[in-house]
C-alpha cells in the first residue's frame, strides 16, 4: 500500500461546483448527439439501470438505488440510452420541506444536488456523460430553475473535473471529509461565501 492510499482511509478531498440560473447561458455544451436518448427512470424501467451497472437484480447496491424511487417528490433519475443501450444514468437530489443530508454533505431545500452520475466502463470516452450533463442541465432550467444546482466532485476524479471545468462550472467551495479507515466521521465545507460549515456525520442521518 502507497502512502496516497494510506492518506485516503483517512482524509478526502472534495470541490464544490455551484451554479445558479444566471449562469447558465455561460455554460458551453458540445453539440447534442443524435445517436443518444434519455428516458427518466421509474419502477418500469429500472432494470435499465441494472443493465448499465452490468450487476444482478438483487445486488444490494440496486435495491438502494431502487429505494429511491419510492421518494419520487425529491429524487429524480435519467437514464443515457446509446444506440438502444443502456449506458449511464444520473441522479437528482431535490429536498422540499427540510435539509437533507446526503452523501456527508446538506442540502436544503433552495439546491438541487447532481449526483450518482455512472456510465458503463465500457462506453467511457464516448461523450456519454457530456450528453447527460446537456440534458439535465437542459432540465434544470426547464423545471426547477429557482434552484443553485450543486455537485461535488473528487479531487482524484481527473475526468469529471475536466468536464465540468470544459462546460464552464465554476469552483465555489472545497469539502473535507475525515474518515476511520475509509468511514466519513467528520464533514467540514470551506466557502468564500458561506460560512465554515462542520458536519459531525456520527450524528447526522443520512438517506
Amino acid at each position: 500500500m502507497n502512502f496516497s492510499n494510506v492518506i485516503s482511509l483517512f482524509f478526502k478531498r472534495r470541490f464544490v461546483f455551484i451554479v445558479n440560473q444566471d449562469d447558465y447561458n455561460n455554460l458551453n455544451f458540445n453539440q447534442k448527439m443524435s445517436n443518444i436518448s434519455f428516458e427518466y427512470i421509474s419502477k418500469t424501467n429500472f432494470n435499465k439501470v441494472i443493465e448499465v451497472y452490468d450487476t444482478y437484480e438483487n445486488d444490494p447496491k440496486m435495491k438502494y438505488l431502487e429505494n429511491r424511487l419510492n421518494y419520487p417528490g425529491i429524487w429524480k433519475g435519467i437514464i443515457a440510452i446509446l444506440n438502444g443501450k443502456p449506458v449511464g444514468c444520473h441522479w437528482i437530489l431535490l429536498p422540499l420541506n427540510n435539509k437533507l443530508f446526503y452523501d456527508s454533505f446538506e442540502i436544503d431545500n433552495k439546491s438541487a444536488l447532481f449526483c450518482g452520475v455512472y456510465v458503463n466502463p465500457e462506453y467511457r470516452g464516448k461523450r456519454v456523460y457530456n450528453a447527460m450533463q446537456y440534458f439535465v442541465y437542459n432540465m434544470w432550467i426547464s423545471d426547477f430553475p429557482d434552484r443553485d444546482v450543486i455537485t461535488i466532485v473528487e479531487e482524484k476524479n481527473e475526468s469529471s473535473l475536466r468536464s465540468n471545468f470544459r462546460i464552464g462550472l465554476e469552483v465555489k467551495g472545497t469539502n473535507y471529509l475525515f474518515k476511520f479507515f475509509g468511514k466519513n466521521f467528520l464533514s467540514i465545507y470551506c466557502s468564500s461565501y458561506h460560512k465554515i460549515q462542520v458536519w459531525n456525520i456520527l450524528f447526522m442521518r443520512m438517506r
